[in-house]
């Protein structure tokens, strides 16, 4: 459906724009708020400059200067979790993840490197790889909520939504209302069927910040698929034309009826094939703000992490119309929903450097 991607790719953009610009921003869009690292005195200027082309949204400058600055002082934290949020946001996540894959020998145990290596292998398509990166990351400093946070978005994209949950309302218990988690959590609840859920969520902090695109693209998709059209209209037309605001609402719809069958070829299997017995994953929750988080109210124990298997979901295998019945013999793989609609979700997951 190449129409109904390209009105999201617009939409996309749009919310791209927001990100770079907008300076209250609540998701937490700087890679280095507290380097961890001290920062010479004749590097701080050449810092400060190319800070000063990121904050002006000029991303291809600031990633030549951020590199320069690499190029002369390898081990520089700040320039390094820099440019490859940069990368990130510029589509150039390959680049990204070779530079914190080369720099985590010069900071093993720093919580930020370990955090955008873990963004970067999710932005990649590798889920798996970012779950045992967060692992390592909550081993290290177990209170940090953007660990579990991003965890959880690496659980979505492998269809564990369960799981990625519990992760998210472990991220929220460790930073209460932290609008990025409540973002997450939301875009976890429509994957998973829950819209109006989803919906109780969002709500409340598109009425905090309305000039949020973000958040205003993922209730208008709430709004769809839950099919209050009119309430989803309105939001998708502060940002889009009539012609493409349709699209969407289309898009939605049809998202909405692939789970709906999905859900109902999952009832059937259910009534036939006895599920196969699963511990219960232990409380935890899950992908925002680089910079280090030290919560007051949190103490500093060890808190258990969900390790299962990320097995994807049966929630998310959307099959479409032909393929829907698992006796239709077409031996055809179905698609889930993260690969049917990648360009869908991929935008509205609120994390350093993603892609708004």
């Amino acid at each position: 459906m190449p129409r109904l991607r390209y009105a999201l790719l617009i939409s996309s953009s749009l919310l791209l724009l927001a990100s770079c610009n907008d300076v209250k921003l609540p998701f937490g869009d700087k890679a280095a708020d507290a380097p961890s690292a001290a920062v010479s005195a004749a590097e701080r200027p050449a810092l400060d400059a190319a800070a000063k082309l990121k904050a002006e949204n000029k991303l291809e400058e600031a990633a030549v200067a951020y590199s320069q600055i690499v190029a002369r002082n390898p081990k520089s934290v700040e320039a390094s979790l820099e440019l490859a949020a940069i990368y990130r946001k510029l589509g150039q996540s390959d680049k990204s993840l070779a530079l914190m894959r080369a720099f985590e020998p010069h900071a093993i145990d720093n919580p930020q490197v370990l955090a955008q290596l873990g963004y970067a292998l999710i932005d990649m398509n590798e889920p798996r790889g970012a779950i045992a990166v967060f692992d390592k990351l909550m081993a290290i400093k177990n209170n940090y909520p953007d660990a579990y946070n991003g965890k959880a978005v690496a659980f979505d994209h492998t269809g564990n939504h369960a799981a990625a949950q519990e992760l998210y309302r472990r991220a929220l218990n460790l930073s209460p209302g932290a609008p990025h988690i409540q973002n997450n959590l939301s875009m976890s609840l429509i994957l998973d069927g829950k819209s109006k859920e989803a919906i109780a969520f969002l709500e409340p902090l598109y009425e905090q910040d309305k000039n949020n695109k973000v958040i205003r693209h993922n209730l208008a998709m709430a709004y769809g698929i839950n099919g209050q059209d009119k309430k989803s209209m309105e939001l998708n037309l502060v940002d889009l034309s009539k012609d493409q605001a349709q699209e969407n609402l289309i898009y939605y719809k049809e998202f909405a009826r692939r789970q709906k069958l999905v859900q109902k070829n999952i009832a059937k299997i259910t009534d036939t094939v006895k599920p196969v017995a699963m511990p219960a994953p232990t409380p935890a929750q899950p992908v925002e703000a680089v910079a280090e988080i030290t919560p007051t109210t949190a103490p500093q124990t060890e808190a258990p992490a969900i390790t299962a298997e990320p097995a994807p979901q049966t929630t998310t295998d959307i099959a479409k119309p032909e393929e829907a019945s698992p006796a239709s013999g077409t031996g055809q793989e179905p698609k889930g929903l993260l690969e049917e609609y990648g360009d869908l979700i991929q935008f509205n997951y609120s994390y350093p450097g993603a892609k708004h």
